[in-house]
């Protein structure tokens, strides 16, 4: 799940101290603009992601909404079936990098749904 938010470092901050959530992983995601915190909480893989632009998906997001749940990532094994099925059912896709499959919002009530191949980090 990819929470959207205004100040990566006060929410990871949040989630960690006050949540116990364990970090994974930090980095820059090119495709989608953003840096990012991946966090396990329980069960949950959590990215907390805050947009470098707000000319961006996640940055009109973050302006419209603060920090809100923006989307939902799946880890899949193929992302040619995941694109085959999805265009069976009339959703449209792009691939915004080498693993990483992203389906249409307008397509999905307007909700932003992921799909990669990319390793999961050890957390």
């Amino acid at each position: 799940m990819t929470l959207g938010v205004r100040d990566l470092d006060a929410a990871t901050e949040t989630y960690v101290r006050k949540m116990q959530a364990s970090p994974v992983a930090d980095g820059v995601e090119d495709s989608g603009q953003f840096r990012y915190q991946l966090v396990q909480l329980g069960d949950c893989l959590l990215q907390l992601a805050q947009p470098l632009a707000e000319q961006t998906p996640l940055g009109g997001h973050v302006a419209r909404w603060g920090n809100m749940i923006y989307g939902i990532t799946f880890s899949v094994r193929d992302l040619d079936s995941v694109e085959a099925w999805l265009d069976k059912k009339e959703v449209r896709t792009s691939r915004l990098r080498d693993g990483l499959l992203a389906a249409n919002p307008d397509d999905c009530h307007g909700a932003p749904y992921f799909f990669t191949t990319d390793a999961l980090p050890a957390g």
